[in-house]
């Protein structure tokens, strides 16, 4: 491949089909003879050697410190049993946390009460995620406060009854498309710029039946197919723009709506010992093994990880 060093100081490459190469600066043929002497630089003084700008946080992270000194994480849906266990991990290795709620204030509160003595700033805003306008105001608001967004979580998602396909309505699909692949993008739509400011980080709670089909579960998979291709086409997309984009795909975790669906009727003891033989690990996850996961993903740890799905179902994909 012929690379040359244009009159702005870029590197220039050949287009992808077979066109002649014109430098997309200056808009005509390059001087042959000036592009050899360009190849016979020594690669270090090569001004395309240098891809990356520093972040521009005020601190850059380390494997020790895995979050800027600057910013904050925002994480969507941070009430819930799942997204709490999210919020203490990610003030746990060091960052500050604005969490959403949608109607259990008093989850949100009781959680930033439990971490008020921890020495990081943890705050709870009601939001509804499909109200795209509030979602921009949300994290916007979370942005200024806190000098800069380093991360956005979404880990949101309505309670999804078990049906099969054939038993679904279009309005019910229509709703659950709504509550969750549009809500995701709302807050992938709000928190981008911010994202790409801070060089920061997208990490998404997705299901595992999108890898392998659970029956019943389609409510939940088939919204989570569409927000699985967003975070992957971000990934794709803003990478140049030092934004990573992964998710943490969930088996069945020992918390929030599962205990929901026992509560209802929709899961009982014999389909809980059928669940339990189909995973090799031969148990339930738990919240705190997911928001592992998710911290692992959000920081430093996983610089050069984007577009990747981490599952976190005890082998049941396998």
């Amino acid at each position: 491949m012929i690379m040359v060093v244009n009159s702005s100081g870029r590197l220039a490459l050949p287009p992808a089909t077979g066109d002649s190469f014109v430098d997309e600066t200056v808009g005509k043929q390059p001087d042959l003879a000036a592009e050899a002497a360009i190849r016979r630089v020594p690669k270090p003084d090569l001004p395309w050697m240098i891809t990356a700008k520093e972040p521009a946080m005020n601190a850059t992270p380390t494997m020790s410190t895995p979050f800027p000194a600057t910013g904050t994480a925002f994480v969507a849906g941070g009430s819930g049993g799942i997204g709490g266990a999210i919020v203490r991990a990610l003030v746990a290795q060091g960052s500050d946390v604005v969490l959403t709620y949608r109607n259990n204030a008093a989850s949100a509160e009781a959680l930033v009460e439990e971490l008020s003595s921890t020495g990081r700033k943890v705050r709870a805003v009601q939001l509804d995620l499909r109200d795209a306008r509030a979602a921009t105001t949300a994290i916007d608001a979370a942005a200024a406060e806190a000098s800069g967004l380093h991360t956005a979580v979404y880990a949101v998602g309505p309670f999804v009854p078990l049906k099969f396909i054939s038993k679904m309505t279009p309005e019910e699909v229509s709703r659950f498309l709504t509550d969750d692949t549009m809500a995701a993008f709302h807050l992938i739509h709000a928190a981008l710029p911010h994202l790409r400011e801070a060089r920061g980080s997208l990490v998404g709670i997705t299901t595992c039946a999108a890898e392998r089909w659970a029956n019943q579960d389609g409510l939940s998979a088939i919204p989570k197919a569409a927000v699985n291709a967003m975070f992957r086409g971000i990934a794709r997309e803003e990478g140049r723009k030092g934004v990573r984009a992964n998710l943490v795909a969930l088996g069945i975790i020992d918390v929030g709506m599962f205990h929901q669906s026992i509560a209802q009727g929709d899961i009982d003891q014999t389909y809980l010992e059928a669940m339990r033989r189909n995973v090799p690990l031969q148990r339930f996850g738990r919240a705190e093994e997911v928001a592992e996961a998710v911290a692992f993903l959000a920081s430093s740890k996983a610089a050069y990880t984007t577009g990747q799905t981490l599952l976190v179902d005890g082998g049941f994909t396998v």
